[in-house]
């Protein structure tokens, strides 16, 4: 989509939505409000204060390249220093904002971008910014969506989990990535209150909440819910892959586990394949070991430099495993 026309439609949707929810609690006062993240937050708001005065005097894009040179200079977590500044975007550009944004440092920028634009906006503005991640990095590529997950948990409440899941309906059907993925990992880990240390309490069931949601949310939450257990388990993926054997009777939950496991191993080892290969083979059967190397080739398969690492993870399957993570990751 031409970015006059991307523009023009986000003016019309603006007058169509101007009476919409506004909720208060955004990321840099939450900060303000968590007294051991105090101090950070405190900087954050001024250089937050900052980027608005330079996004006003030299343009958000001069602004932005600029927020993006300085920011491995500062002893503030540049993906901390990003939410900020995707605030500062929406306060200067409101629906114009994400435009600028881009895919450093996690994609820090559209995370907290979305976050304050949906609790100010409400959800009609859902379906725009799943149209412009897909214009701007592809149906398949859901990195982006990733970040507007991250804002509807925000915008919702940590205790309105199902709510927050139906409206990832209004944009993903069927996912275990993207919309829901950022949803779930807010939910584990309260990313956009810039607490580092927070992980959601353990009770005596492993597999809560994943197995109290209604079924069609079951295997999203399960995807994630591999990152969630590494916390808690300290990686130790003996203990994780029982817990995704327990669920054997419920295919796609099961299936959803071990490519979770796939998922955050390659998250873990990034560019060694090697090490994923070695993670993902210590699964024990050929169809876990397969749907781990799956589920790890599956965060390369966007990328046209990585496609030999996703070559490398299928063929050394046993058959006939190799011959179908080809056919669908190498078609």
């Amino acid at each position: 989509m031409p970015k006059r026309a991307l523009i023009i439609g986000i003016c019309l949707l603006t007058l169509l939505i101007g009476g919409s929810l506004i909720v208060t609690f955004f990321y840099l006062e939450k900060n303000e409000r968590t007294s051991a993240v105090s101090s950070d937050a405190s900087e954050l708001r001024l250089l937050k204060s900052e980027w608005v005065t330079l996004i006003e005097n030299t343009g958000p894009e001069a602004a932005y390249a600029e927020f993006l040179e300085g920011a491995e200079t500062r002893a503030l977590k540049p993906h901390d220093q990003a939410h900020a500044f995707g605030e500062a975007l929406y306060d200067t550009q409101g629906l114009n904002g994400f435009l600028y944004c881009d895919v450093s440092f996690e994609f820090g920028c559209y995370h907290s971008y979305f976050g304050t634009a949906i609790s100010h906006e409400g959800i009609s503005v859902l379906p725009l910014f799943d149209q412009f991640c897909k214009d701007m990095y592809g149906e398949e590529d859901t990195s982006c969506q990733h970040g507007i997950g991250h804002g509807v948990m925000f915008y919702t409440g940590y205790d309105n989990l199902v709510g927050a899941l139906e409206l990832c309906e209004i944009i993903s059907k069927n996912s275990i990535s993207g919309c829901t993925n950022g949803l779930f990992m807010e939910y584990n880990f309260h990313t956009m209150e810039g607490d580092d240390d927070y992980l959601r309490e353990q009770t005596n069931n492993p597999h809560e909440p994943c197995d109290v949601l209604p079924v069609r949310f079951q295997a999203a939450c399960y995807y994630d819910q591999v990152q969630w257990w590494e916390s808690l388990y300290a990686r130790d993926y003996e203990k994780i892959s029982n817990l995704c054997d327990a669920l054997w009777g419920n295919r796609s939950n099961f299936e959803a586990c071990y490519k979770g496991i796939g998922k955050y191993i390659a998250s873990f080892y990034e560019t060694d394949v090697e090490s994923i290969l070695i993670a993902c083979h210590t699964m024990e059967s050929d169809e876990t070991r397969a749907l781990c190397s799956e589920g790890a080739a599956e965060m390369f398969v966007t990328n046209p430099n990585r496609r030999i690492d996703v070559k490398m993870l299928c063929e050394a399957l046993l058959q006939p495993y190799r011959l179908a993570c080809i056919q669908k990751l190498l078609p």
